[in-house]
């Protein structure tokens, strides 16, 4: 019984990892529904910063975008674009706590739109090396 139910969960809650290249939204790795997590990592170049760019589809709702698990200083990013267009309709919002403290913000979709996040090294601090994280969507009520 335990066993199939942490099957059941895992089955949910599909595991996803950044797939590059995925630096702007036309590169944007898609996050499926189901998945709502993905593994990623800021690759440290004093030349080129790396930024990461995610998007997915929302229904209307209040949605939480994290950012955990930071092994560097690294800020979160979200745009709102229209559906149809693709365009930016909201955002940017960012969030950008000193270190590794997690990123969190929070939006409420009054229609279906898409949610582009962007994780990328810190505006205020970018980082001195590789920085893995966690980016995570839940919807809250």
């Amino acid at each position: 019984l335990i066993i199939s139910m942490v099957l059941m969960v895992f089955a949910s809650c599909e595991l996803q990892l950044e797939q590059e290249p995925n630096e702007f939204f036309p590169d944007a790795n898609m996050i499926p529904p189901k998945s709502m997590q993905i593994k990623g990592n800021i690759t440290y170049d004093e030349i080129e910063p790396d930024i990461d760019s995610f998007y997915m589809q929302l229904s209307p709702g209040k949605y939480e975008f994290s950012l955990i698990n930071l092994t560097e200083d690294l800020q979160l990013m979200l745009y709102i674009r229209d559906i149809d267009t693709g365009f930016v309709i909201g955002g940017p919002t960012r969030s950008d706590n000193a270190r590794t403290v997690d990123e969190v913000i929070t939006y409420t979709a009054l229609t279906i739109v898409y949610a582009h996040m962007q994780v990328e090294g810190s505006g205020d601090r970018p980082p001195t090396q590789t920085g893995q994280y966690w980016l995570k969507v839940s919807e809250v009520e």
